[in-house]
Parts: C-alpha cells; structure tokens; sequence
C-alpha cells in the first residue's frame, strides 16, 4: 500500500493506510502487509476484540507531508503508527496482540487492557531506514523501494514465534534462519542483496482435485514426474498443517484428518524456484 509514487505531484493528499474504524473486528489478523504513507493511520484498529496485527512493515518514507492551502484545518500529519483505540461506542477493545512489526513511529494502545505488544521494532527517522532495507536510496520515488532486510541488520530473528505467519509477504516459508524475522520480509541469506525476489519468480502451481476431499496431487508442466522439492500446506492464518518431500507429479498427498475445511495455502519448492497455489479442502 503505497501513498504515492510521485511525491513532487501538486494537491497530492495523505493516503491513510489499513483503518479499521468503529467496530467490533473480531479476531481479524493484520500480516504480512507493506504500508508507506505520510499518515498517522498507518495499521489503526477501533474496536478491534482479539485481534492480531503480525510481521507488517508501516514506514513513513515521505520527506514533507503535504499541506492543502485551501484548507484552513489542514497539518501535517504522520509518521505511520500501529494503533488499537476505542471505538465511539459499544464493547471497548480488548484481547489483542501486536507482534514483530517494524514501523515507522510507534505501536500505541489507548489503554492497556486493549491488548500487548511485543519485540516491534520502532525505525523513527528517515535516516535509519538504511540500516534496516536493502534499498531505500531514492526518497523521491518509494515505489522503488527494495524492502527486504539488510543482512546483518538487527530485525532478522528478532521476532517471536507466536502467532508468526508461516510464509512472508512474498510467500517465502519462515524462519530462514535461527529465529522469526520482524517485519513483512523473511531474510534468505542465499539470494544477493543485489537480486530483487518479486513475485515473477513464483509461478502458479495446479492442484488436482481442486475442491478436494482429503488427498491431492501436484500438477506442473515442464518437470519429470521423479522430480522431488518440498510440499508446505499453511491454513488462512499462516500456520504450517503439513510440510514433506513430495515429487512434482503423480503423487497422492494426503492432508492430516483432523483439518476443518476451508481454504489453504500449498508452496511446491524446487530448488529456489517456488510455485503457490490454494486449496479448497471440503
């Protein structure tokens, strides 16, 4: 989510970025999410029950933020927060974590029985974006941004396992390393700094029968059937409910018994080439 791509633009507006206002949300989950806004409302929840805001990046990248003239109630406003407050009436907020974010200004709770926060790592000024992100080199133009983790910076496996996602926003299986990264990326020290991991390098994987029953096999164009790779299956909310060495096709895979329907996440890695597709188990 991204406030604008060409700062100099004239009446260009501050872009708020996930608001979730007047409530009750219950036990949503806010994860794996990019948010660079010149806005205070970067991740903000209002009567949010039980909720869970995990491993987002919320940074602030704009240098000035705009002022209408012609608008005599008009601030500046920003950097981005992390916020859980009350909504204007009805049950207050309670029951929610936020865990292993990195963001720009700070994590709040209006009052602390709203909810708990833990290992989020606050950036504060621009300055020290670099020592967290790849490339952050051009203000001007934050669309350019490379966001994921420098290595040796102090977000890769600073993060708590709890209620961590098991794949990254780019759908890259955590943890790589000892521990959980903070943040939206997952830090792979085998892929160059130099070398921007987009989602063109994730191809769409076929899954036969697709609503399935119990059991599913992979079906991908241009492999040898006796060709092996690792087979991850994450539920709706990011946890891992089978991992195996699978072939990439004619394979039965047969999912736990006890999984309740729904949809699901299946990742088919072949060396560092990964294929993602979903699942609706019956």
């Amino acid at each position: 989510m991204i406030g604008a791509t060409d700062t100099s633009r004239a009446f260009r507006g501050n872009t708020q970025g996930i608001g979730c206002f007047d409530g009750v949300f219950l036990n949503w989950v806010i994860e794996n999410n990019i948010v660079m806004t010149d806005h205070w409302h970067g991740i903000s929840m209002y009567g949010a029950v039980n909720c869970r805001i995990i491993n987002n990046t919320v940074i602030d990248p704009y240098l000035v933020s705009t002022v209408d003239p012609y608008d005599n109630n008009a601030t500046n406003i920003g950097p981005a927060w992390i916020l859980i407050s009350k909504k204007t009436n009805g049950p207050p907020s309670s029951g929610n974590v936020v865990i292993n974010n990195l963001v720009a200004n700070n994590v709040f709770f209006t009052t602390p029985e709203m909810g708990t926060g833990s290992k989020n790592i606050v950036l504060g000024a621009l300055s020290n974006f670099s020592n967290y992100f790849v490339d952050v080199s051009d203000m001007a133009v934050p669309v350019s941004f490379n966001l994921q983790l420098l290595p040796g910076c102090s977000a890769i496996d600073a993060g708590d396992t709890l209620y961590a996602p098991g794949i990254d926003f780019e759908g890259v299986m955590r943890p790589q390393g000892a521990g959980i990264d903070v943040g939206a990326y997952e830090y792979l020290d085998s892929i160059p700094t130099s070398s921007v991991l987009t989602l063109d390098a994730w191809k769409p994987l076929r899954i036969y029968p697709n609503p399935s029953l119990g059991t599913f096999q992979l079906l991908l164009e241009g492999f040898d059937r006796e060709t092996e790779g690792i087979l991850g299956v994450y539920n709706a909310v990011g946890e891992k409910v089978l991992s195996q060495q699978v072939f990439s096709a004619g394979q039965e895979i047969v999912l736990p018994a006890q999984l309740p329907p729904g949809i699901y996440w299946v990742q088919f890695w072949v060396g560092r080439k990964g294929y993602v597709g979903k699942l609706l188990l019956r």
